[in-house]
């Protein structure tokens, strides 16, 4: 069934944004957040601190967000990035102490 609603240009916009971030359609999102709207029973809470479980290996377990786009890095594309993380940190940290 079609609809015609006048929604504010600010608000398509984010919408558009959102679809191709989650990489759906428009009319999926928007009848998804109808849906959560009109039955918010069926809405899953955000995940908080508390539901990052540690590993039993040290590091930290993070849940994502149901419906949210997969990560779709490799295992080396991950080791590159962190590589480079901690480059860039080591660099600031090289240049705060020339600083002092």
């Amino acid at each position: 069934m079609k609809m015609t609603i006048d929604l504010p240009a600010e608000l398509i916009k984010a919408i558009k944004i959102r679809a191709a971030q989650e990489q759906r359609t428009v009319r999926e999102l928007v009848a998804a957040y109808l849906t959560d709207g009109l039955y918010p029973s069926d809405a899953t809470p955000e995940p908080t601190a508390t539901d990052i479980e540690m590993a039993p290996w040290g590091l930290p377990i993070i849940r994502s967000i149901p419906g949210s786009p997969p990560c779709t890095m490799t295992g080396e594309e991950t080791i590159e990035f962190i590589n480079n993380a901690l480059t860039e940190l080591d660099y600031e940290r090289y240049l705060n102490a020339i600083r002092r």
